[in-house]
């Protein structure tokens, strides 16, 4: 983590003249300060990525004041510190050590002169300073005390095909091509640092990534795991699918099933960690089948469009060679939609996907190639993807449960600790992934070797990263919260609670920011009417809504990611308005990869989702203060029991029926003055 205190200034565009202010120096164009400062090629680019960031909350100009935490990707997030201090005419750089195992900030600073070394001090570090800048990684726990103060908090995407055109004109002897820019974009920025330096030819530099990759993807692949489906939890409906799929193999193999009556493609979706690559290695031991991995990067590491093209298809006949085998397709979703590709890169972009097509349609025969795709975000991939025939199921991972949570942390464990005292342990490991609890696993087991010990409950109670304790005031206000969504969703979208929570402290986790949690039992409706998504939008901001209900005000919970309340609510009302035409226009707009046009350029239909945004918002505010009673107690059942399920807030919803006289239905209550 980066902490930046700095003076405010103002700046035109990323890769332009850029102007900062630098105590009492004069102002120097931001492109001659990099190249003064002999910056690396990545310093810059992630400079530019920030300022984008910045601009999509701040505006072109920075306030006079306040605190902006920017959240970058972890491979791009070890290159901020040097664009930081060079971007923003800092000088000085000091190392804050927090108290927690495993945590370090660093600290940049121009006004603010001593050491941070505790959370105490960096809030008067924060009041002290102008402006202040926090920089962190995607994978980091930000602490209270830098969630507390911020202002604005954004997520920093990796630079765009300008930016890294910007850099090579500030850095290279030309301007790269289009596919040139592909190749920088789909690099590790640790290998840009190194190969992309000043005085190399652009040229020179791109054979050796190529050369590079060419060598790495040379390397052998196989599946040393003897993992099988069985020894998988969490997996649902995805274990039973390759369950399936297994047997039908058999009998295909035996010539008693034809090949056009086993299922051969499933995509598969879910958050990172929950296991998809080790699905994936999983059901190919389970199916007694070759695995043939693979993605976009990989192909790409063969060079130019041809080769990529060439790589791709080699890929299907190696599948076909070793068949029965599977043809796991890892980041599918990098491939992208024809419907969202722009600018100079969609006719190579549109290439690769129809290439992909034409793989998965067999021409070539795929008899006994099962293809397996997966990503996180499985609305990015092209439909005709996804038609019958291709990938033409699709199951989603979920984070596990609480039981699957207990048998694979067991699983990890070796199964040595009496599971009957794990109750704690995943009681505070709620929102966890596979990936995390491994990590446990291996700290647990670490940790036993060390101290001479045996594996027990407490010693990998030990080794869960904690946070301190929520206050009284802090559980409060998040219990308001919560019970907001699942008054709002009870009442006005008619969904069904099936839990509501309060956490008594976070896991220090890379990524867990979650304080509460309202789950509604997934009922998916098969038609789909303006009042569904006006409901569904004022269910999502009913949070932020009961705050300002009890305390006058919300907190900073509802936002600052793109999973948080307002970038649901937000992609809500860009259906609402752009894709089933509910709005004042029946025109459709068609998404951009990864971004919603609101969210990236002035667009026709940008003020109505405004004004739907605000309208619910202010919708779920009436109702709640018209339910007041209820919400009140369903806030002191959750700060007492710390967890209510549906029979529990059930009970709560008509027993308040009752002895308001009022009825409880869909539709936000008239209220009448006096």
């Amino acid at each position: 983590m980066i902490h930046v205190s700095i003076p405010p200034f103002q700046h035109s565009g990323p890769h332009q003249a850029m102007r900062v202010s630098d105590d009492e120096k004069p102002a120097v164009p931001i492109m001659q300060r990099f190249l003064r400062h002999k910056a690396p090629f990545t310093a810059f680019l992630a400079y530019c990525a920030l300022v984008r960031a910045a601009r999509a909350s701040l505006g072109r100009h920075r306030p006079n004041s306040g605190v902006l935490v920017a959240r970058i990707r972890p491979d791009w997030h070890p290159t901020m510190t040097g664009a930081a201090a060079i971007g923003f005419g800092n000088r000085e750089q000091k190392r804050w050590t927090s108290n927690r195992d495993e945590f370090q900030t660093i600290v940049l600073e121009t006004f603010v002169t001593r050491d941070v070394v505790d959370e105490k001090q960096f809030t008067k570090a924060v009041a002290e300073a102008d402006f202040t800048l926090v920089i962190a990684s995607t994978d980091e726990f930000l602490p209270r005390a830098v969630t507390l103060s911020a202002d604005w908090i954004v997520d920093v995407s990796a630079p765009t095909d300008d930016h890294f055109r910007a850099a090579c004109k500030l850095f290279m002897d030309r301007l790269p091509t289009d596919e040139e820019v592909i190749l920088l974009g789909s690099t590790d920025p640790a290998d840009l640092e190194v190969t992309m330096r000043r005085g190399r030819r652009l040229t020179h530099c791109l054979e050796r990534l190529i050369d590079d990759r060419r060598r790495s993807a040379a390397a052998p692949i196989s599946n040393k795991t003897t993992t099988k489906l069985s020894d998988l939890f969490g997996f649902g409906p995805a274990a039973a699918w390759g369950r399936q799929l297994a047997a039908d193999l058999v009998q295909w193999k035996a010539g008693t099933l034809r090949w056009e009556d086993v299922d051969r493609g499933l995509l598969l979706s879910g958050l990172p960690g929950t296991g998809k690559t080790t699905y994936a290695r999983a059901l190919a031991n389970e199916c007694k089948a070759h695995l043939e991995i693979a993605s976009l990067a990989r192909w790409q590491a063969k060079g130019h469009l041809g080769d990529l093209l060439k790589a791709m298809r080699n890929s299907f006949a190696n599948a076909r060679r070793n068949s029965p085998s599977i043809l796991f397709i890892d980041e599918i979703d990098a491939i992208g939609d024809r419907d969202a590709f722009a600018g100079h890169n969609a006719q190579y972009c549109t290439e690769v996907v129809n290439a992909l097509l034409e793989c998965l349609d067999g021409l070539d025969d795929r008899e006994g190639v099962v293809v397996l795709g997966a990503c996180n975000n499985a609305r990015r991939l092209d439909l005709a993807l996804r038609r019958s025939g291709r990938l033409d199921q699709h199951i989603r991972i979920d984070l596990p449960d609480p039981e699957a949570r207990c048998r694979i942390l067991a699983h990890h464990l070796n199964e040595q600790v009496d599971w009957s005292l794990l109750k704690p342990i995943i009681d505070v490991t709620e929102g966890w992934s596979g990936a995390d609890l491994e990590r446990l696993g291996r700290l647990a087991r670490r940790k036993a070797r060390s101290q001479g010990a045996q594996l027990s409950p407490e010693l990998v109670l030990e080794c869960v990263p904690l946070s301190p304790d929520l206050t009284e005031d802090e559980r409060y206000r998040i219990a308001v919260h919560e019970a907001g969504h699942a008054i709002i969703g009870v009442h006005l979208s008619g969904r069904r609670i099936m839990e509501v929570s309060v956490r008594n402290r976070l896991t220090a986790l890379p990524g867990q920011t979650s304080l509460g949690v309202t789950r509604f039992v997934d009922d998916p409706s098969h038609v789909i009417l303006a009042r569904d998504l006006l409901n569904a939008i004022a269910t999502t901001l009913a949070g932020g809504a009961a705050e300002e209900v009890v305390f006058g005000e919300r907190s900073a919970g509802a936002g600052g990611s793109l999973d948080s309340d307002l970038a649901k609510a937000t992609e809500l009302a860009w259906d609402f308005h752009a894709r089933y035409g509910f709005g004042k226009s029946m025109a459709y707009y068609r998404d951009t990869v990864g971004r919603r046009p609101t969210m990236q350029s002035p667009n026709p239909i940008e003020s109505d989702v405004e004004q739907t945004i605000r309208e619910q918002h202010e919708a779920a505010k009436i109702h709640l203060q018209f339910h007041r009673s209820i919400l009140d107690k369903l806030v002191h059942e959750l700060v007492t029991k710390g967890k209510l399920n549906a029979e529990e807030v059930d009970y709560v919803f008509v027993r308040h029926q009752r002895r308001d006289g009022v009825t409880i239905g869909p539709g936000v209550p008239e209220v009448q003055e006096g």
